[in-house]
C-alpha cells in the first residue's frame, strides 16, 4: 500500500513538474520575451547583456527538455535531479534577493503575464515546489495502468492547486499595494 501511495504522488508530481518545467521554458525561449526576462534576471542581480541574450533562450530550452524527460521512464533518472536542482536554483535565488532587499521586483513566475513579485510567500511556494520534487525519484509511468486513473486527476489537483496559490499570492500583493 505505502509503495502503490509513493508511486500515485511521484507521478502525478512527474507531471505536474513537467508542465510547470515545459510552461517556464516555453515563455523563454520566445524571442519577444528576451527583453522581459533581461529585467528579471536584472532584478535577481544577473545582468545579461544583448550579446548573451541567446542563454535566455537556452535556459528555456533546458527546462523544456527536463520537463520532458520528466515524462519518459528511462530518462526520469537523469531529470529527476536536473529538476529539483532548477527548483533549488530558483529557490536560493529567491531568497538571496529578499536577503538583498529586493522584495517586491518581479520574479518572473509565468512569464510576462504572471503577476508575482519576489516575496517570503513566493519562497514559501517554491519550498513546497521542492517537497514535490523529492516525490519525483519515486515515479515510474511503467507501472500498473490502473494507477492511470488516479495519476491524472491527482496531477490535476495539484495543478489546481497552484494555480490557486499563484492567484492568491496576486491577489495579496495588490492588496497590500493598496495600504
Amino acid at each position: 500500500m505505502a509503495s502503490s501511495l509513493a508511486l500515485l504522488f511521484g507521478n502525478a508530481s512527474a507531471l505536474f513538474l513537467a508542465w510547470l518545467l515545459v510552461d517556464s521554458g516555453w515563455h523563454k525561449r520566445q524571442t519577444a520575451n528576451r527583453d522581459y526576462y533581461r529585467g528579471v534576471y536584472a532584478g535577481y542581480g544577473l545582468l545579461i547583456g544583448e550579446r548573451w541574450g541567446w542563454s535566455i533562450a537556452l535556459w528555456g530550452w533546458l527546462e523544456l527538455a527536463v520537463g520532458i524527460a520528466l515524462l519518459v521512464d528511462p530518462l526520469r533518472s537523469v531529470a529527476a535531479p536536473l529538476a529539483a536542482g532548477l527548483l533549488a536554483g530558483y529557490f536560493a535565488a529567491i531568497g538571496a534577493a529578499l536577503l538583498r532587499g529586493r522584495g517586491g521586483e518581479d520574479c518572473g513566475c509565468a512569464g510576462p503575464d504572471g503577476a508575482l513579485t519576489i516575496s517570503a510567500a513566493l519562497l514559501a511556494r517554491n519550498a513546497l515546489l521542492l517537497l514535490l520534487a523529492a516525490l519525483l525519484f519515486s515515479a515510474q509511468f511503467g507501472a500498473n495502468a490502473a494507477l492511470w486513473w488516479q495519476t491524472v486527476p491527482a496531477s490535476a489537483v495539484l495543478w489546481l492547486g497552484y494555480q490557486s496559490l499563484q492567484q492568491l499570492l496576486a491577489n495579496r500583493q495588490k492588496i497590500v499595494a493598496l495600504y
